[in-house]
């Protein structure tokens, strides 16, 4: 084999290495693009520097380097997925937090795992491999070796120095305007402000946001703390009637104007949309506490954290409207067809002030892929509810059949109407809320005929992340500044009349009106407002800025029904 000259050899060298860093540079941007981040200047400085450190370390062992590549192709992969799937940002501390939700019922495909296949990866990710051919030639042994010594080499670590200094000094510049890392960290808008951490992540990065998770975790318990609760709210009824809150899992409000085949999905909530008060555009809070955060947020009436799995979390809640109902001498119970130690909740509701809590464990229901069904569950409810009609009542259900990847629900039950629909998970979801749609008609008619003075609510936690496709729309509204509000729907029943109030309203908005209209006597504080008849705030609270609703109706991207006659 012949042997290269030594100018040959080093020009084949720097080739390959300014290749792989193009590529590299290349695999960032589309990386940084796919999570809604504006490439800053700052960065590009700070990607090629902190490149050049860490290779520079790690040439010293070839097993360490490959390790690094494929560690940071997947942190890539993480980041990108879980984005587009909770429209959020991925933070470690968040994820040691759920670590019983990402490592439950593995074998059914759930967290991170349906994430995956919910935003269909394969043709959106395959960029992380665009820089493996330079890679490769890198890591061969004698490349590996030539790469090393002109890593080293004194004219690269005088280009490397003078990076340094560039960067420095426009990090000097950003503090002086009151833009740079030391403002970023005393920041506190950074805790809610999806807005403000899109900032930090264009200059510094996913790395830098979860390393000031560590500092933030302390500050959100001075929020805690100093938590503004929002205006008092006093309900003065004189009359009593039953309440069921039923939180549906990946009930968005596109679902209810989808048909497939010409035939509604959901049938019977597209008859709720002119049979109850209806609410078609109801922003949800969907953070670090995942499904739980719907729940924290109508029980409470408060905003969830957006770091920190809330219902974890919180040590007492003066806020709970299950606080107030108590105080009127309701029962007051809750039922989910998962594991009552699942986020914590057995703890968490007796905190709010639940009777009791039902898991599946209490329920003694049949697990069926990932939990039990929705029917077994509502048939328990059924005959607890059997038992309390000599009693006020206040029930919250929240619902699972329905949960990514909506696989679950072919254990026990498919409708063929689907089966030729070519993208599964559109397939999967649509079979999914087509059960759901069906389990909560039968138990509707069942409280109707049994329990005729009863209040039903019933709503989504949050919107699907089903990817736009020829059969389906994403249940979002799209603002100016990149931020994305997941869209639910929301409908009220057994108030003997009709209505769609097309106003944005959000979950925040549900326990002030639920208190008012179940005519109890109580108090709480909220940044919601009461919405029947009709809400009268122009804003929208949420991460820490009240958004116009304006702006929220302007940014939907899906058919919204907003009177009696458009279906």
């Amino acid at each position: 084999m012949r042997i290269l000259p030594s100018n040959s050899n080093k020009l084949l060298t720097i080739t390959i290495l300014l290749l792989f860093i193009i590529l590299r540079s290349v695999k960032f941007t589309v990386f940084l693009n796919s999570i809604s981040i504006p490439i800053h200047p700052t960065k590009i400085i700070s990607l090629t520097l902190t490149g050049y450190i860490i290779y520079y370390i790690l040439l010293k062992n070839k097993v360490l380097l490959i390790l690094f590549f494929f560690i940071e192709d997947f942190w890539i992969l993480l980041n990108s997925v879980y984005f587009l799937y909770f429209n959020n940002y991925f933070h470690i501390l968040n994820f040691l937090f759920h670590l019983e939700t990402n490592f439950s019922s593995v074998n059914e495909g759930i967290s991170f795992l349906s994430a995956v296949n919910a935003v269909g990866w394969i043709s959106k990710f395959s960029i992380i491999l665009i820089d493996i051919v330079p890679f490769i030639l890198i890591v061969r042994k004698n490349t590996f070796k030539n790469v090393n010594n002109l890593l080293k080499s004194k004219e690269l670590k005088v280009t490397w120095a003078l990076f340094i200094l560039v960067l420095v000094t426009s990090e000097l510049i950003l503090n002086i305007k009151g833009e740079g890392t030391i403002n970023t960290i005393f920041n506190e808008k950074c805790l809610f402000s999806l807005r403000e951490e899109k900032e930090i992540i264009s200059k510094y990065g996913t790395v830098f946001v979860n390393f000031l998770d560590l500092y933030y975790i302390v500050k959100e318990k001075e929020i805690y703390k100093n938590i503004d609760y929002g205006q008092e709210i006093k309900f003065n009824g004189n009359t009593k009637r039953n309440v069921i809150l039923i939180q549906v899992e990946s009930l968005d409000s596109s679902i209810l104007t989808t048909d497939y085949k010409g035939k509604p999905v959901t049938p019977f909530l597209r008859t709720l949309t002119t049979n109850s008060i209806f609410f078609p555009i109801v922003v949800s809070y969907h953070f670090a506490g995942y499904s739980s955060d719907a729940e924290f947020a109508v029980i409470n009436s408060l905003h969830p954290l957006k770091d920190i799995p809330s219902i974890r979390y919180w040590k007492n809640y003066p806020n709970s409207i299950a606080k107030v109902f108590k105080s009127n001498n309701y029962v007051t119970y809750a039922f989910h067809n998962n594991r009552s130690s699942f986020f914590g909740r057995k703890e968490s509701y007796k905190k709010m002030g639940f009777d009791e809590f039902f898991g599946i464990e209490e329920m003694k229901l049949e697990e069926k892929g990932w939990g039990a069904s929705d029917e077994d569950t509502f048939e328990y409810i059924k005959k607890q509810l059997k038992t309390l009609k000599n009693t006020n009542f206040f029930i919250y259900i929240i619902t699972m059949s329905s949960h990514g990847p909506f696989t679950f629900v072919k254990n026990y039950y498919t409708n063929e109407i689907f089966n030729d629909i070519q993208d599964e998970i559109t397939k999967n979801y649509f079979n999914s809320m087509n059960y759901v749609d069906k389990i909560l008609s039968n138990f509707v008619k069942f409280v109707e005929k049994e329990i005729p003075n009863t209040l039903i609510a019933i709503f989504g936690d949050h919107h699907s992340s089903v990817q736009d496709s020829e059969y389906y729309k994403r249940s979002v509204s799209y603002l100016n500044d990149n931020k994305i509000m997941e869209i639910v729907p929301l409908f009220i029943i057994g108030l003997k009349r009709s209505k769609i109030i097309p106003s944005p309203v959000s979950q925040l908005d549900i326990a002030p009106t639920i208190l008012e209209i179940s005519k109890v006597k109580g108090k709480i504080k909220s940044k919601g407002e009461i919405i029947i008849p009709y809400p009268k705030k122009e804003t929208v609270f949420f991460l820490g800025e009240n958004i116009e609703k304006s702006k929220i109706i302007e940014g939907i991207n899906f058919k919204v029904i907003t009177n009696l006659t458009k279906k």
